[in-house]
């Protein structure tokens, strides 16, 4: 059932109830929606630099995440806008962010930290088999809903061996990537690393 209500694609903004916001982030602000079943939904102004460049990206991460099988990352099921906003439809986590679960946990023992940490190195694996960097790991880019799942997906690009472009949180970002001299997909392992 997860499956079909996350291919509703025709699904319009007028359709859906605003129940709460579900946080803030770099692009915008994350509300709970919902139509028949919940879904979030990102609201970014258009009057952000950046939207161009995010509405690019999602363009063919829409069409790939749809088709896709994988449960390690939010599904996004279409774009929709208004006068002042464009809004990413996107399935619903329910869980907590890793950087919330941290917090409540405290200082992770060696087996939590061994268990988080290899499944975010599963993730990359997968990402990687399709030649893709996510370039923004971070604790509050991870969602622990049982297992963990990548949001902000918008992040990620598709390479063939390095690339150049600056992008992500400078805490978790190599030196390489800092100084603009190019990367590959090592960069996702430092970032863990620094989560570690």
């Amino acid at each position: 059932m997860n499956r079909l209500y996350l291919q509703d694609n025709i699904i319009e903004l007028n359709d859906l109830i605003f129940s709460s916001s579900l946080g803030a982030g770099n692009f915008g602000n994350v509300f709970l929606v919902r139509n028949k079943f919940p879904y979030a939904i990102k609201a970014i102004s258009k009057k952000n630099k950046l939207i161009l460049w995010i509405t690019q990206k999602f363009g063919i991460r829409k069409r790939n995440s749809i088709k896709n099988k994988s449960s390690i990352y939010s599904k996004i099921i279409k774009t929709l806008k208004d006068n002042k906003f464009i809004y990413f439809l996107m399935e619903f986590i329910k869980g907590k962010e890793l950087f919330e679960v941290i917090y409540d946990i405290g200082l992770l023992n060696k087996l939590e930290t061994q268990f988080y940490s290899g499944s975010l190195l599963l993730v990359i694996d997968y990402f990687y088999e399709r030649k893709v960097v996510y370039r923004n790991i971070k604790p509050e880019n991870v969602m622990v809903s049982g297992y963990l799942k990548l949001i902000e997906i918008a992040t990620a690009k598709e390479i063939i061996d390095r690339t150049n472009t600056i992008i992500g949180t400078p805490h978790y970002m190599t030196p390489e990537f800092i100084l603009g001299e190019g990367y590959s997909f090592q960069i996702d392992i430092w970032s863990i690393t620094i989560c570690m």
